[in-house]
């Protein structure tokens, strides 16, 4: 049997809703996709979070610096391969600016370096900030008046992604949920209302041999 695994969108410190839902659904472990703020939060089950382009710039210094200290089930994945009870995670976090906003979500270049390096790696979950492959919506263009399709696509994610080849791709950042095919990569975007704040997967873990033999 699986491991169910709970993806979270951005909190942006809002927990109340995340954390009923864990309480209820009870998975083995969670992964956020960043815009986060909620540090020092003791939650029910393990959850594995990476920065967004919006988070507070003393936690994330102190998270740096290693002066910041995290509760228990409350565990930052700074950027590249983590094995989770048998389940390869590939993070690729935000960039936390002065001001998030819209836009692209920009990316440490270093980490993004040490993806594509481990690139020939199996990966079973891809997580990103900000999206790859197509993803959008109809939105009036303030410049000339017509309704045309807004891409959130980020480009460089895109390429990571096919070089990578996860089962899944999870994304934040447009607080837009979907659940869609590329390329036989499912990529689930995950939005900001309760109702779409949350998704569930099951993925079978690797043996400790499998992993070895990797290595």
């Amino acid at each position: 049997m699986g491991l169910r695994i709970g993806l979270i969108g951005d909190l942006h410190g809002s927990t109340l809703n995340a954390r009923n839902w864990m309480l209820r659904t009870r998975p083995d472990f969670c992964l956020q996709v960043g815009d986060y703020w909620s540090y020092d939060e003791e939650w029910p089950v393990p959850v594995y979070w990476i920065f967004g382009n919006h988070e507070r710039g003393e936690a994330v210094r102190g998270l740096i610096n290693g002066t910041y200290p995290s509760p228990e089930n409350n565990r930052w994945l700074m950027g590249g391969i983590s094995d989770i009870m048998g389940v390869s995670v590939m993070a690729l976090p935000g960039l936390p600016q002065s001001r998030g906003g819209p836009g692209p979500a920009k990316y440490p270049p270093r980490v993004y370096q040490l993806c594509h390096k481990q690139a020939g790696k199996h990966v079973d979950i891809f997580i990103s900030h900000g999206c790859g492959f197509k993803f959008g919506t109809m939105a009036r263009d303030l410049n000339t008046g017509r309704t045309e399709f807004f891409n959130f696509e980020e480009s460089d994610i895109t390429d990571l992604i096919r070089i990578v080849r996860p089962t899944y791709a999870v994304s934040g950042h447009n607080h837009m949920y979907a659940v869609e095919e590329h390329e036989e990569i499912r990529c689930i975007r995950l939005g900001h209302r309760p109702s779409e704040l949350t998704h569930m997967i099951e993925v079978e873990p690797r043996t400790a041999g499998e992993m070895e033999d990797e290595a």
